[in-house]
């Protein structure tokens, strides 16, 4: 039976050779290759962030302002202590900032801290405090601005407000406290280990602007914040109001009782009578006996 072998071909086509294989095999459909591309593009997307997310230091940050929560946390640190000593407050210097951060990187790459370095600009001359190296290093955050404010203020112990003027010791804590200075900008370098403070007008000049310029710590708050009664911060119509407000007005009314009393023994009625001439005064005539004596007086004056 020789034709059954060529029905059998015509029926399931051309036999397929030895080691050939189906399309989906040897590349795959579209679809998949899509996927497979997509995803490994994801894969190396968030292994390059990852990665350029560990290469990112401390002290760096995007743009030419730090965070705003640094900038924030510096301001309320060095602002809540000058306000201790009735100092006005400071506000952020982006040109200070710039130059604190050039010194912060300039001290990373000499590795110590160097001497402070005052800026000289058409608009005067900077202030700057240095701290460094730090460990552990430092972040653009509000737990290390609250870290270096209070080590610069700790020299408040070190410095004699009996014998105002240069101290070394405590030149970081007059500097901060410089009443003439308005603005401030700290800076990190890029690997935390060093901090920098510009500050302008530069403070701990002339001797004799210490008195005025570094005051001792003052009893409440400054004179320019508003002061709320602890009374009037609570409920205004509490019992313990109601209670102050009856008793203040029975003292009142006892300060007036006892005015009242003082006065009526003080003064007698005749004193309230006016203390000019009664009109029936001008138009009285005098008794005969002062007539007579008026005119011997005349008569003696004639004579002499």
């Amino acid at each position: 039976m020789p034709d059954q072998p060529t029905a059998a071909r015509s029926r399931t086509g051309p036999l397929k050779k030895a080691g050939s294989s189906s399309p989906s095999r040897r590349g795959g459909s579209p679809s998949n290759t899509l996927k497979k591309s997509t995803s490994e593009r994801s894969l190396q997307g968030a292994k390059a962030q990852a990665k350029k997310k560990s290469d990112k230091k401390p002290g760096d940050h995007e743009g030419t302002r730090p965070p705003a929560k640094w900038v924030s946390a510096i301001l309320e640190e060095i602002n809540s202590r000058r306000a201790k000593h009735w100092t006005p407050p400071l506000v952020w210097n982006d040109e200070c900032y710039v130059h604190a951060r050039f010194q912060a990187n300039a001290c990373m790459a000499a590795k110590k801290k160097l001497r402070p370095n005052f800026v000289d600009n058409l608009d005067g001359m900077h202030g700057q405090l240095l701290a460094g190296p730090l460990k552990p290093p430092m972040q653009l955050n509000a737990a290390n601005a609250e870290r270096i404010v209070t080590q610069w203020y700790g020299e408040l112990a070190k410095y004699d407000f009996s014998k105002p003027g240069p101290q070394p010791k405590a030149r970081n804590f007059t500097q901060m406290l410089w009443g003439f200075t308005t603005s401030v900008g700290v800076a990190l370098s890029s690997d935390g280990k060093f901090c920098v403070a510009n500050f302008f007008p530069k403070g701990n000049g002339n001797p004799l602007d210490f008195p005025q310029c570094v005051l001792p710590v003052k009893k409440g708050g400054p004179p320019w914040e508003p002061h709320v009664p602890k009374a009037f911060k609570g409920n205004p119509l509490s019992e313990e109001s109601w209670q102050r407000y009856e008793e203040a007005a029975a003292g009142l009314a006892e300060a007036r009782r006892q005015r009242s009393l003082v006065m009526s023994r003080m003064i007698k009625p005749s004193d309230m009578v006016p203390c000019w001439p009664r009109p029936e005064e001008f138009f009285s005539r005098p008794e005969a006996g002062e007539e007579e004596e008026e005119e011997e007086e005349e008569e003696e004056d004639e004579a002499d």
